[in-house]
């Protein structure tokens, strides 16, 4: 089944025209119980804002709820198979216009190593477990992920589960 896109033109940080396919997004920011590590994607140079620390997530499908999109998403840039592992937190929407982002802090009890499915490979030049005191600092955050570091409610999730116990 084919889908409908959309087309939107927003900005880009540097003012360059940014096209997102499609009326809405999702994305999850995984956080290992065991390490208390937040893993971040290094985006490539192939995809809008590049060079930049990001959520793992893209474009949902018009079947697919948020939730739904988000876990795809992730299986497909990870590799992560282990989803019914796998607790998602709902938090910031960023919305510009007719497109919204939903963001999902995800919760899995350990790290794993990161392989992405053969098809997704191109959209990341590497994947980072990292302390969220290195991102809260980090001068190149995708500005979707800064937004959502800055968001005071989902920071305070994050905070949350920092404090969780590994199972």
């Amino acid at each position: 089944m084919s889908i409908s896109l959309v087309r939107l033109l927003l900005e880009n940080t540097d003012g360059t025209q940014i096209n997102f396919q499609g009326q809405r997004g999702s994305g999850i920011l995984p956080i290992a119980l065991d390490t208390k590590h937040i893993l971040v994607q290094f985006r490539s140079a192939d995809v809008d804002e590049p060079h930049t620390y990001g959520t793992v997530g893209g474009i949902i499908k018009q079947s697919e709820n948020p939730a739904n999109g988000a876990v795809r998403e992730f299986e497909e840039e990870t590799g992560y198979t282990d989803t019914d592992r796998l607790l998602l937190v709902p938090v910031y929407i960023f919305k510009k216009k007719n497109f919204a982002y939903h963001n999902f802090i995800g919760i899995v009890p350990k790290q794993f190593d990161v392989k992405p499915k053969p098809a997704f490979e191109w959209e990341t030049d590497f994947f980072v477990w990292a302390p969220l005191d290195e991102l809260l600092s980090s001068q190149t955050l995708h500005p979707g992920l800064e937004k959502l570091l800055t968001d005071n409610r989902s920071l305070q999730v994050i905070k949350k589960v920092m404090l969780l116990s590994s199972p």
